[in-house]
């Protein structure tokens, strides 16, 4: 893909670095306080009380610490704009385009065109999922100088443990990149490829199975899986059909709360306090969860498979960026744990325009643009597949990119829930690429580009 060999150094760049990400959190100055999804409260919560979740890893929890100092949650918001920026830059390097009001240019597109910004100003983990993708497809694919080769690393394996579907996700990249490299240039690209790509995501999967087994006891990348499982089949109908069959002779606790099961959600996990009591809590669900899967598996593997690939497709088409700024609850959202680790912030939030209700309204004309955009992304990413296809990088970029947005829709609308904000967290990489693509087909001195800074012929 790029060609720029123009030796670069990171001290140069740290203005651009800093004026981009205060850019890309533009959303949460206008809210006037960081926006939170009803996760927020769970990743405040979690290292300041010494506790690990059965709903997400700890490990964005301890980003959250190390970065609000014990002061603020605009830490972490300004901590995110600048990985954001940072890996934004590097890639912008790597095409070409390196004059710095180039790169102000494409922070301001970002900022405007793209779900970036919202995620960006947004305390959940979702931020990191397109930095997770970015970063490993740059290393697989990317022609980087010296410090990029010293930051992408870190920053890649920060992003892959802040959400447990990341794990699973990069080490799906490092498998596609692989095949990719031997198809394109036989074992030895393939090598060459998993020698950069592959310490972050192998090293994440070991933390990760490391936390759980000491933490929990559960030697297991996501202890408690199964039960996001469960009841994404449940809403299905497959493990309902399978324990009207199954209850009479298998003892199920659920089996006496069947009737309390709406189909086509899994709201139920969360809107049913009286049946999770009666059942023992969802951790103590677990074990059960496990084997109403396992049951279901043997019972219908075609409708399980059927369902999988329909929530996928159906996930990767909902490209909405609004869905995860409403307005939480002060009850069961984050409220409670900003009046307890940040008290002087709680009137901000209540009148943060988020809580008002406000915020809703003003991304509905970004989000007209995003969608179409994203989808025009799409295309440019097969575009650019077709039109690029004896390049030795553009293709593999390319396809890794778009491969990992199909992996991101099976990994969460598949097995868990087709919702919105999960197919927009990787959006604007969907954007970024094939945009990367063209910059660097973009003949010398033309707007960004350095002299010099030559590209590979197509």
């Amino acid at each position: 893909m790029l060609g720029n060999r123009t030796p670069s150094t990171l001290p140069r760049l740290l203005p651009i670095i800093l004026l981009g990400g205060l850019i890309l959190g533009w959303p949460a100055y206008w809210n006037g306080y960081p926006l939170v999804f009803n996760d927020t409260g769970n990743y405040i919560a979690q290292v300041k009380l010494r506790f690990i979740g059965w709903t997400a890893p700890p490990f964005y929890s301890a980003f959250l610490s190390g970065t609000d100092l014990g002061l603020t949650l605009w830490g972490p918001v300004l901590a995110q704009g600048l990985v954001a920026a940072t890996v934004v830059v590097i890639a912008l390097e790597q095409s070409g385009l390196r004059r710095r009001w180039g790169m102000l240019l494409a922070f301001v597109a970002l900022a405007g065109l793209t779900s970036l910004p919202w995620l960006a100003s947004q305390v959940t983990a979702d931020f990191f999922t397109g930095i997770a993708v970015l970063s490993l497809a740059l290393l697989a694919f990317g022609r980087p100088v010296p410090w990029h080769r010293w930051v992408l690393p870190p920053v890649a394996l920060l992003a892959i443990l802040a959400h447990q579907s990341h794990v699973p996700l990069a080490l799906g990249m490092v498998a596609a990149a692989g095949a990719i490299g031997w198809a394109r240039g036989g074992r030895r690209a393939a090598l060459a490829i998993l020698r950069r790509m592959a310490p972050a995501p192998v090293l994440a999967l070991a933390i990760a199975f490391a936390v759980n087994l000491f933490g929990l006891g559960i030697p297991a990348i996501s202890p408690f899986g199964n039960i996001i499982l469960a009841a994404r089949m449940l809403a299905d109908g497959t493990a309902l059909d399978y324990l009207q069959e199954a209850c009479p002779a298998q003892h199920y606790r659920l089996c006496d709360h069947l009737a309390e099961i709406p189909p086509g959600g899994t709201v139920f996990l969360w809107d049913r306090p009286a049946m999770w009591d009666a059942i023992g809590g969802h951790r103590a669900w677990n074990a059960e969860a496990s084997r109403i899967v396992r049951g279901t598996i043997a019972h219908d593997p075609a409708g399980v498979l059927r369902d999988l690939l329909a929530n996928g497709a159906a996930q990767f088409a909902a490209l909405r960026t609004g869905e995860s700024i409403l307005p939480w609850p002060k009850d069961d959202g984050p409220r409670p744990m900003i009046a307890r680790f940040f008290p002087a912030e709680l009137q901000a939030f209540d009148h943060s325009r988020q809580q008002r209700g406000l915020l809703l309204a003003d991304v509905r004309p970004f989000e007209r643009l995003h969608v179409p955009i994203a989808w025009l992304g799409i295309a440019g990413l097969l575009a650019c597949i077709l039109v690029w296809r004896r390049d030795p990088l553009v293709p593999g970029l390319c396809a890794l990119v778009l491969l990992a947005a199909m992996g991101n829709a099976l990994l969460t609308g598949g097995l868990s829930e087709v919702q919105n904000r999960y197919a927009a967290r990787l959006a604007w990489v969907l954007v970024l690429t094939p945009c990367l693509v063209l910059a660097a087909r973009l003949p010398e001195g033309a707007p960004g580009r350095l002299p010099g800074a030559a590209t590979r012929a197509g």
